[in-house]
């Protein structure tokens, strides 16, 4: 069973951070541009997201794949990738590697400044998105929608992907927002080879509702079963949850700590809601949004890992570090 006492704490949004910063997130693939033409402003946003406390830095290659770019139209935006697949798919790889060594960069100039005695350790994971939007945002809640891509297409997708994220030097791979217990299998199976031969982590996240189980198909039951059997995945996080179905996730995860006690297992719940007739990106302030996680740490001492993802900010990271250092200030390791 892991540490009960230890924990450790995520970074937030990126896309939230480009909006708010001016960077206009209505046209399609915002943060794919972002990483080509304002490489820096990702780096300031990886920074503040360290000095707030994160010990953990998602890169920003969430959106970058083939497919959700294809689905986005982003030739219309990119004449210079529309010349053939071939080299579009090469501009992609590369802008991975930019993606990982934009954070290795901003870690490795942070610790060095808090000096040579530091004990600071941050790990930066390369973020690998399903192959398609699997959702769409709606005035009410996030609507799932049905596996778009062909299952034989699925290993052309992940395993160019995981194996540039992963040669570019990150610390794990961290499939997220999965809402399929089909595609859960297929990205593990598909990813843990490469994983396996490179010899990083294999994270796996996934997103589920009000009751507990995935939010598209499948029970929170069956994943947990074929996690056991496989025993390929490093981690287990629970992100882009609703805040107000956490303790069924938690109770979940605290099942898998039980059945799979070397599992590192975490929630990065998103911080929207629905306010009156709108849909509240940040409805929750720092303030709230770190006392509720900061509870509910000290009710599930199994779970480890801690952070948000959509809707939050620095503001909120940095919170949650001072609260969750104040929960277990006491506590004795």
């Amino acid at each position: 069973m892991a540490d009960h006492h230890s924990f450790q704490i995520f970074d937030g949004a990126i896309a939230t951070e480009l909006g708010r910063r001016g960077w206009d997130l209505s046209q399609a693939n915002a943060s794919v541009h972002a990483l080509q033409q304002c490489p820096e402003l990702i780096c300031t946003i990886h920074r503040e997201y360290l000095l707030a406390g994160a010990e953990v830095l998602r890169c920003s290659s969430f959106a970058l794949h083939q497919y959700w770019i294809q689905g986005q139209n982003f030739d219309r935006h990119e004449a210079h990738l529309r010349i053939d697949d071939n080299e579009r798919n090469e501009a992609i790889l590369q802008l991975c590697n930019r993606s990982v060594q934009l954070a290795m960069q901003t870690s490795h100039e942070y610790v060095a400044q808090l000096g040579p005695h530091t004990t600071r350790n941050v790990k930066i994971v390369a973020s690998l998105a399903p192959p398609h939007r699997t959702y769409e945002s709606s005035s009410l809640s996030l609507q799932p929608r049905p596996h778009l891509l062909p299952s034989l297409l699925l290993p052309n997708f992940y395993a160019p992907m995981a194996r540039a994220l992963l040669q570019a030097g990150c610390d794990a791979l961290l499939i997220e927002t999965i809402m399929t217990l089909d595609l859960a299998l297929e990205a593990i199976d598909h990813c843990h080879p490469i994983c396996h031969e490179l010899h990083r982590p294999l994270w796996l996240s996934v997103v589920t509702g009000a009751t507990g189980d995935l939010l598209g198909q499948g029970s929170f039951s069956e994943l947990l079963q074929i996690l056991e059997q496989r025993q390929t995945v490093n981690a287990l996080f629970i992100n882009c949850i609703d805040i107000q179905h956490l303790r069924p996730a938690l109770v979940n995860l605290e099942r898998v700590a039980q059945a799979l006690p070397h599992l590192d297992l975490g929630i990065l719940p998103h911080l929207s809601a629905q306010c009156g007739e709108h849909w509240q990106s940040t409805a929750y302030s720092p303030h709230t949004f770190a006392r509720i996680m900061s509870e509910c740490s000290q009710n599930f001492l199994n779970i480890r890992t801690w952070g948000a993802c959509c809707g939050s900010t620095p503001e909120h990271i940095a919170a949650l570090r001072e609260a969750m250092d104040s929960a277990h200030s006491n506590v004795l390791v």
